[in-house]
């Protein structure tokens, strides 16, 4: 059987789509002068050689947050671009007992493995090795920062909730919102506090990435490409009912979680730790719609 390789597609002028085997999106974006990497996957292959085949510009790389499935390519690159709430749990024990372990890669590549034909992917679990992030250089950033590529540019905003430096980037002059996964189907809450807490830090967030809709009509994230923006807007209800108390957790399957799942619209929210040690990607249908 032959081996897939990484999709590429250009979604939008200037704008390509990396899919790491129905893992997760990569996104470069090119100006006039640089060009931007937003995210790196979970480091199955030689993404760096992806970008450079896609752009001659220099380019700059940021992480949308810290997750493996983001920042599992970081080894490959020399600097990186991420919220500094983000750094300490990337870094833990020089990213040996980090977000990006070994063993997170490996069990993160159990959903590229249960929605790929059997043989299909060039990895294995021992394609993993330990990234060393001694030796790369973070540049923290922050609300208004912006990347200026040279005839486009995009501005970060903050949105915490899916880690604590969630970010996302506006390209205000081509009203593209790049949002990590803090836009998705299901999106997970996974911070130690309270219920109503974590929502709320989340909707605090949403509620600014809403307030700028008149700059966006395209959403581009981590898990769907592109999202629809009424898949946000059902967020945005399920979290104020949830707070408001008018809206329960019920017990519910979608896609790999199958436990008490709050439920609204095409969007779901989990908060329960059991949920993420029991999910099977095998239980995906369409991954295309993640």
């Amino acid at each position: 059987m032959d081996k897939k390789s990484y999709e590429i597609k250009m979604v939008s002028k200037g704008i390509w789509a990396v899919n790491e085997y129905q893992m997760d999106y990569m996104y470069i974006v090119e100006g006039a002068e640089r060009s931007l990497v937003i995210d790196t996957g979970t480091g199955t292959g030689n993404f760096k050689s992806v970008v450079e085949s896609i752009t001659d510009k220099p380019y700059d790389v940021v992480c949308t947050h810290n997750h493996v499935d983001h920042c599992g390519g970081i080894g490959q690159f020399e600097k990186i671009y991420i919220h500094g709430a983000d750094i300490p749990a990337l870094t833990k024990g020089n990213g040996l007992d980090g977000t990006i372990s070994v063993f997170n890669r490996r069990r993160y590549s159990a959903r590229g493995f249960a929605v790929n034909p059997e043989g299909s992917l060039p990895f294995t679990l021992d394609s993993f090795e330990p990234v060393d992030t001694s030796g790369i250089k973070f540049a923290e950033i922050s609300e208004g920062f912006v990347f200026d590529l040279g005839g486009r540019s995009l501005e970060v905003f903050e949105m915490p909730g899916h880690s604590l430096g969630c970010i996302c980037l506006l390209d205000r002059e081509n009203r593209i919102l790049f949002a990590g996964d803090s836009i998705s189907k299901i999106l997970i809450l996974p911070l130690d506090m309270p219920d109503r807490e974590r929502i709320g830090m989340w909707l605090g967030g949403a509620e600014k990435i809403l307030s700028l809709r008149p700059f966006y009509d395209t959403i581009y994230t981590g898990h769907i490409c592109p999202a629809p923006v009424e898949l946000f807007l059902d967020q945005i209800e399920l979290a104020r009912r949830a707070i408001n108390g008018s809206l329960k957790e019920e017990f519910l399957q979608a896609d790999e979680f199958k436990g008490m799942l709050y439920h609204y619209g095409q969007a779901y929210f989990t908060l329960r730790e059991e949920n993420l040690k029991t999910r099977d990607y095998r239980r995906i249908l369409n991954p295309e719609k993640y």
